[in-house]
């Protein structure tokens, strides 16, 4: 078992080998995690943990792979889906917890079969929010010295934003080059390598 989906709570006893999150849009994206989870699969097998905001059906594929869960962690519980994403960025991105894990951001474009519906906001937005606080953890930790954000981002050349996103992080002070990989597969590559020892860098 290697999935956790939206606000549920890991049972951390039953959790082997590295966390990863998935950020990025959900409503109105193709099933972009689906293919993140075989490609991390191809790496480590069953041994790790993937976080996953979207709502699935019963029958979909994923669904098989529930990890054990639990009602509460450290006294509180996860009933909003914005403090599960915050809890697992930072279990994934900063947190000490051994195998060190990594966020995976990957930004599509929006499915125009299936676009996004007009109560959902629009497209992506909550993954813009989040990259953003990603950017302050990460220049508030080099300020600190106290460590980094393992954080990976992929994007379609053509997502909406891109430009201001990547002008974000290259503005950012005190924060290593962040490199935004132009293929799921690319971005995957390189969260895999942030959590070995020896880190190879993956191309563009």
């Amino acid at each position: 078992m290697s999935v956790v989906l939206r606000n549920t709570i890991v049972d951390w006893d039953k959790v082997r080998g590295p966390i990863f999150m998935c950020l990025g849009p959900g409503p109105g994206a193709q099933d972009w995690e689906l293919d993140c989870y075989r490609l991390l699969e191809a790496h480590y097998g069953n041994d790790f943990l993937l976080h996953i905001t979207r709502k699935y059906a019963d029958d979909h594929p994923l669904m098989a792979y529930r990890t054990p869960t639990v009602e509460t962690i450290d006294g509180r519980s996860l009933e909003q889906e914005t403090d599960a994403k915050r809890y697992y960025i930072a279990q994934a991105g900063w947190s000490n917890r051994l195998p060190r894990g990594c966020i995976i951001c990957w930004l599509p474009l929006e499915d125009p079969k299936h676009p996004c519906l007009e109560e959902e906001g629009p497209y992506a937005h909550e993954a813009r929010d989040l990259i953003g606080e990603i950017r302050g953890r990460m220049i508030e930790l080099s300020k600190e010295r106290r460590g980094h954000v393992r954080f990976v981002i992929g994007a379609d050349e053509n997502f909406p934003g891109l430009a201001s996103i990547r002008r974000n992080f290259e503005r950012a002070e005190r924060i290593p080059r962040i490199t935004i990989y132009s293929t799921l597969e690319k971005t995957v590559e390189a969260a895999v390598a942030m959590t070995t020892p020896i880190r190879v860098a993956a191309s563009a």
